[in-house]
């Protein structure tokens, strides 16, 4: 029933030619035929409502649907794994990526790359739903994010700090202080080169490490 409030709203013509339940409607239909992703379509405008301007407007819509999605999926009894994958995509379904290496790595490192491969298709279905002149266009981006994605997934980027090629006792060893201190060293590591600015390799860390703490261990 939380659907019913969707008919007739209106939606900017610049982008669109549907009213929010059917364009809705149409981007379920676009979708690839697997549950989670048939339900984030279903629900990801569910905040379009409560949020609507007037103007076609929708401020905070994601966040407002995901919290909506949250409550039906509880209703609907899913399982807690379903939930949480359907309500990540629907908060996460206005996210602006661009054709940039160091954005889409770190999307890789902070959601993993099976969330941002399901949030592409849900950004495909959710545009093929628009104008068609708009889709067209905005699919052909997509079409570069996707191959940059896979350009970068060849270069496998360290995801997480335990992919990276030092470890704690590495760094206790070059001199870094047992303890938190060694947590925030591994961090800026990562940080580093999750951003290009540094090589994954085990020496060009420890050098940067030293470098960028001389104080503390320069004497190791």
């Amino acid at each position: 029933p939380q659907l019913a409030t969707q008919v007739g709203v209106f939606q900017r013509e610049d982008y669109h030619c549907y009213n929010v339940y059917e364009h809705t409607v149409r981007a379920v239909g676009a979708v690839e035929p697997l549950t989670y992703l048939r339900l984030a379509m279903l629900l990801h405008d569910t905040g379009k409502p409560e949020c609507a301007d007037g103007k076609g407007h929708f401020k905070g819509h994601a966040v407002a649907g995901a919290k909506r999605a949250e409550e039906i999926l509880i209703q609907l009894k899913c399982s807690r794994k379903l939930k949480e994958r359907v309500v990540t995509l629907v908060r996460m379904h206005t996210l602006d990526i661009y054709p940039d290496k160091i954005q889409i790595r770190k999307l890789l490192a902070r959601f993993g790359e099976q969330t941002i491969t399901d949030l592409i298709k849900v950004f495909r279905a959710d545009n093929s739903a628009k104008r068609p002149d708009i889709a067209k266009a905005r699919n052909e981006y997509y079409d570069g994010i996707e191959l940059l994605l896979q350009e970068v997934l060849l270069e496998n980027p360290p995801l997480a700090m335990s992919d990276l090629a030092v470890n704690g006792t590495d760094l206790i060893a070059c001199g870094v202080e047992k303890g938190p201190e060694v947590g925030i060293v591994l961090k800026w590591v990562w940080k580093k080169i999750v951003q290009q600015q540094l090589e994954n390799q085990k020496e060009a860390i420890i050098i940067a490490v030293k470098q960028k703490f001389f104080e503390k261990y320069s004497h190791f």
